[in-house]
């Protein structure tokens, strides 16, 4: 059965209950884009008769290679425009069938699909009870089924020869009212279809032997666990009784050495009597291989099967089984490949991973220290000791005879630089624009780098450097030393505006080293004054300056200035280059 989304085929064994592996997942899947309908025959004109898989995608046909696991495209049309997507096969012929206008295509692998059969008023009962789908035997004849509710006398099933002329017709009844729009199958003389339930959404699988004249769906299955099986079905075309043979087929050696001769031997099951077989290396019949064993000397790569074509009635195309593969892995006689992508690995460097051939073998290393995983190969430098450290790889014997060379690769695990920031100032309380002394604890032979770069207008390379605090953020220094491994710090700084002036009320120019000087006082290096000026009280300029670090000795044209009360107005940019002013009074004390 195929979902109606996806790629997915489920198998259905009738003969064991409903479970949650019943319907099953089947691991062929089928090709995107997802297509319409499936069928199951054998590759039309191939001459081979082992079953196999049929889908049709864009309205073309498609086989699933049973030899090549391949899909193939045959780009033959299915001469339906579309329509005619559910579809059988059986007996060197496939049909698909258009429900909608009652018509019926064949197609024997060569050209395109072509109408064989209209069906009249079919399409018209689609939407009642008309079903999409085709069933084919093993002698190309061909089943379609009009399914309505309860007894209805127009329910039928009807068989037709390849020729499209009508062999059988068999009445329905349905007291059930099973819907079957999807599809249905015949395997043993029993018809299955596929019951959708709308409410709630399920599907069951009922099923009916086929009678002389009428077919009774009067049983009541289970629900399916998975409701989404809704898209078609396809039943093998086998003629009645038929049961069926499989095959496997085992080697003791594998992977083996190089020249070997190797004995594949079969395991079958209702092989009849005198069973046939044949052998394929890489899907080419190998001459002369028809006994239940085959020996040969394989090259790497080679898949080797085993057709079993049992004794059994004409038409029963189940009769021929083909095997698993075995797919061959010869080692080669070369020196094993082992290395790593590099010699030197920095503490906290990503896992090493090597690149090394054949697969399976161990690795060891010496000395002690270097954690290493000894069935891949992977270093953790993290948790390993620094030093320099030989690891060798050694493949695994397959079997007696075999070369077990060693590969040999040496690494180092180097420490981390160190990495720490160190500054002069307080980096927790900066006015904006100060300058901010920071310097690496210094290692020999390491370059350090420092970021943002618009922390640092004067460069930011070196041990020693001067960071200008821009805004409040985190300052990151990145060291490397000569083996390239990085290793880093991080400071956090926090710089606001500052605007705020502090100008004693008094000072007394007496030069006794205590307030002889009446000036302005600032945080930060960037407040600048635009203007300083002093006056006495009958509105003279006693003193002027555009220096900060500038103040007045209380002198006046050179001569010592009269005590008692002065006036100051200060105009001065803040840290972040606002602009304030600020006055008030100072008395000069003698």
């Amino acid at each position: 059965m195929r979902s109606p989304t996806g790629s997915d085929i489920y198998n259905y064994d009738p003969t064991q209950p409903v479970s949650a592996t019943n319907p099953g997942l089947n691991t062929i899947q089928l090709p995107g884009p997802p297509g319409h309908g499936l069928a199951i025959c054998e590759v039309l004109g191939s001459g081979n008769s082992i079953l196999t898989f049929y889908t049709i995608i864009n309205d073309r046909y498609w086989y699933y290679d049973p030899f090549t696991s391949d899909w193939v495209n045959t780009h033959n049309l299915t001469g339906s425009n579309g329509m005619a997507v559910n579809f059988g096969g059986g007996g060197g012929f496939i049909y698909n069938f258009d429900a909608i206008g009652g018509n019926l295509y064949k197609y024997d692998g060569t050209g395109n699909g072509s109408l064989l059969l209209g069906i009249p008023g079919y399409g018209s009962l689609v939407g009642a009870g008309g079903v999409a789908d085709v069933v084919v035997d093993c002698e190309g004849n061909w089943y379609i089924m009009l399914l309505l509710p309860g007894n209805n006398t127009n329910s039928y099933l009807r068989k037709y020869n390849p020729a499209g002329i009508l062999l059988q017709s068999w009445t329905i009844n349905n007291p059930n009212n099973f819907t079957s729009g999807p599809g249905f199958g015949i395997v043993n003389n029993t018809i299955y279809l596929i019951n959708q339930i709308t409410n709630p959404t399920a599907l069951s699988i009922p099923s009916a032997p086929l009678g002389s004249g009428t077919i009774d769906f009067n049983t009541n299955p289970p629900l399916l666990p998975i409701n989404t099986l809704n898209d078609d079905m396809a039943s093998v075309p086998a003629s009645t009784g038929a049961i069926s043979p499989t095959i496997n087929i085992t080697t003791p050696d594998n992977p083996v050495c190089p020249g070997m001769v190797i004995t594949f031997t079969s395991a079958i099951t209702n092989g009849g009597n005198n069973p046939g077989y044949q052998w394929f290396v890489n899907g080419v019949a190998i001459a002369g291989a028809t006994n239940a064993s085959f020996s040969f000397t394989p090259d790497n790569g080679d898949t080797v099967t085993c057709q079993l074509v049992r004794t059994a009635p004409s038409c029963n195309l189940k009769a021929t089984v083909l095997s698993n593969a075995v797919i061959m892995n010869v080692l080669s006689p070369e020196i094993p490949v082992f290395q790593y992508n590099t010699a030197v690995f920095c503490k906290n460097a990503m896992a090493g991973v090597p690149v090394f051939s054949p697969p399976g073998g161990t690795f060891s290393v010496s000395p002690d220290g270097l954690a290493i995983d000894i069935n891949t190969g992977i270093i953790d430098p993290n948790t390993s000791n620094t030093g320099t450290y030989v690891i060798t790889y050694t493949p695994v014997v397959p079997a007696a005879g075999c070369k077990a060379d060693s590969v040999q690769d040496t690494v180092t695990i180097v420490s981390l630089p160190l990495a720490h920031i160190n500054t002069f100032n307080a980096v927790d309380d900066l006015c904006l624009n100060d300058a901010l002394s920071l310097f690496a604890t210094h290692e020999p032979g390491c370059i350090y780098e420092w970021s943002p770069a618009d922390f640092f207008p004067d460069g930011n390379s070196g041990v020693n450097v001067t960071a200008r605090a821009i805004s409040s953020g985190t300052i990151y220094l990145s060291a490397i030393n000569s083996d390239g491994c990085i290793n880093s710090d991080t400071i956090f700084i926090k710089a606001k505006p500052c605007c705020d002036v502090f100008l004693p009320n008094a000072f007394s120019p007496d030069n006794d080293g205590l307030n002889d000087v009446f000036k302005m006082y600032s945080k930060s290096s960037m407040q600048q004054a635009i203007s300083f000026t002093i006056y006495n009280r009958w509105g003279q300029k006693v003193f002027f300056t555009s220096d900060m670090s500038d103040g007045w000795n209380g002198t006046y044209n050179s001569n010592p200035a009269n005590a008692g009360v002065y006036f100051y107005y200060l105009h001065y940019t803040c840290s972040d280059g606002t602009e304030k002013t600020l006055n008030g009074e100072v008395t000069l004390i003698r």
